[in-house]
C-alpha cells in the first residue's frame, strides 16, 4: 500500500518543510571545516593586525622602505580578516552571500599566487631581485591547495546546501574571477602612485 501525501497524519514538520530545505540542512563535512577555518583564521588575523597597530613605528619600519602604503596595507587588511570571519559564520548557517565569500577567497588567492609564481619566474629570467621568501615550491603548493578547494565550491551538494542549485557554475565563476582582476589592478594601480608620488 503506497503511502497517502495528503494523509494528514504525517508528520507536521515534514509537511511543512520542503524537501529541498531539508536536504540544504545538512551540511557537508568540508564546509564545516572551512568554517572553523575561517572563523579562527579570521580572528587571528584580526589579532594580528591589531598588534600591528599596537606597535605602529615599528611596523611603519617594518614596511616602509617595501613601497607598501600604510592605509593599503592595513585597510586591505582589516578588510580581508573580516571577510575571511564573516564567511566562516555565513558558511556554518548556509547563507548565499558566504558561499560568495569563500569563493572568492580561494579564487583569488589561487590567481594571487599564480601571479607571484609568473613574477617570480621572470626575474629569475632577466636576473633580477625578487623581494620574497617564497620559492617555486611554495607558491605552486598554494596553487594546488587553493584552487582544488575552489573546485569543491562548485560540487553540487556545496551548491544545495548553499541555496544554488539554479546559479550556472560557470557564470559564477566569471564573476568572481572579474572581480579578482579588477581588484588586482586597482591595488597595484594604488601602490605604484604611491611610489611614484615617494
Amino acid at each position: 500500500m503506497e503511502d497517502n501525501p495528503y494523509d494528514s497524519s504525517a508528520p507536521v514538520a515534514e509537511q511543512q518543510v520542503p524537501a529541498t530545505e531539508r536536504e540544504k540542512r545538512s551540511r557537508p563535512v568540508g564546509i564545516v571545516l572551512l568554517a572553523v577555518l575561517h572563523l579562527f583564521g579570521g580572528a587571528a588575523l584580526l589579532a594580528i593586525l591589531g598588534y600591528l597597530l599596537a606597535d605602529y613605528e615599528t611596523t611603519i619600519d617594518g614596511l616602509g622602505t617595501d613601497g607598501i602604503p600604510m592605509a593599503l596595507f592595513f585597510g586591505a587588511g582589516i578588510a580581508f580578516a573580516v571577510l575571511v570571519f564573516a564567511s566562516g559564520v555565513g558558511m556554518w548557517v548556509g547563507a548565499k552571500w558566504a558561499w560568495w565569500c569563500g569563493a572568492f577567497y580561494y579564487i583569488s588567492m589561487t590567481a594571487s599566487n599564480a601571479l607571484g609564481l609568473l613574477i617570480y619566474y621572470v626575474a629569475q629570467l632577466v636576473d633580477i631581485p625578487f623581494n620574497s621568501d617564497k620559492g617555486a615550491v611554495d607558491f605552486v603548493g598554494k596553487i594546488v591547495v587553493h584552487g582544488l578547494i575552489y573546485l569543491y565550491f562548485l560540487k553540487g551538494s556545496v551548491f544545495t546546501f548553499f541555496g544554488l542549485q539554479e546559479t550556472s557554475r560557470l557564470t559564477a565563476s566569471a564573476i568572481l574571477a572579474g572581480i579578482t582582476v579588477v581588484l588586482f589592478v586597482a591595488v597595484a594601480a594604488t601602490t605604484a602612485v604611491f611610489i611614484v608620488s615617494r
